[in-house]
This record gives C-alpha cells, structure tokens and sequence, in this order.
C-alpha cells in the first residue's frame, strides 16, 4: 500500500464520509461474524467448547477476510495496474469511517449535553458492541472515545 493511496482514502473519508448505501466490507465482514457465531453457538455449549469456537471463528473470518481482500486486490491489479490501485484506494477509504464516527459521536454527545441519558445510550449503542442501557455519562464518554 502506497502513501499516496493512504492519503487519497484519507480525503474520501474527510469530503464523503460513509454513505450508508455504499457497499461496504466492514458491514460484509459483521455480516460474516454474526453468521460463524450463530453457527457455533448452535454446537458449543461449554466454556471449553466456546472458545475452540472462538478461536474457529477469528480463524475463518480473519482468513476469508483476508483471501477475499488479497484476492481482488491482484485480480484488479492483473487487468490493469491502474484498477488495483483504485480497489487499494477503495479498501483503505472504507475502513477509515473517520467521519462517520466523528458525526456518531457528536450524535451521542448532544442528548448527552441536554441531560437525556436514554437516547444517549441509544445511540452509543450504534456504535458499540457492549450493552449500553445502563451506562452512566462518565462511561458514555469513555465508550464514546474508546470507540
């Protein structure tokens, strides 16, 4: 990956953000990850059994991830050099979501501000995995930032 391509993805993200319509792979790979976990709870049932799964799990979504990802990046740069650098600019801009996560935490923050605890948790809870019904406004910042 080449500075230039960096920098590129870099002002993508700044001017365009992350359009919700756009394909996106991160969006593909939760796709994926929520699709293993499924599978794996289905037949692992202890502790033991669930982090095998686990491990199974970041395994093939680590893997076809990274295949997937190798694989388009030379198949674009083996029909023309040029087209292998737009994909590698395009696989950098959409894991960036600078913007985007700048604007979600602004949406955090403004419920936040006006003392409306249940629609700042809602709408951390976009923007993170955890459970967020009971967080206080310290934490909600903490999660914002970690975020």
């Amino acid at each position: 990956m080449t500075l230039l391509a960096w920098c590129v993805a870099w002002l993508l993200d700044v001017v365009i953000g992350d359009p919700p319509d756009w394909p996106h792979p991160v969006r593909w790979i939760g796709n994926l990850i929520t699709t293993v976990q499924r599978i794996i709870r289905r037949y692992c049932h202890s502790d033991r059994a669930l982090r095998m799964g686990g491990g199974v799990m970041w395994l093939v979504v680590v893997g076809l991830t990274w295949a997937v990802a190798w694989g388009v990046l030379h198949l674009a740069a083996w029909i023309h050099p040029w087209l292998g650098w737009v994909v590698e600019v395009w696989m950098i801009f959409t894991v960036l979501a600078g913007r985007c996560l700048a604007t979600a935490a602004q949406e955090v923050e403004r419920p936040l501000r006006e003392g409306n605890l249940a629609q700042s948790r809602e709408k951390l809870s976009w923007i993170v995995g955890r459970d967020t019904s009971q967080l206080q406004p310290e934490q909600i910042n903490r999660a914002v930032v970690e975020t």
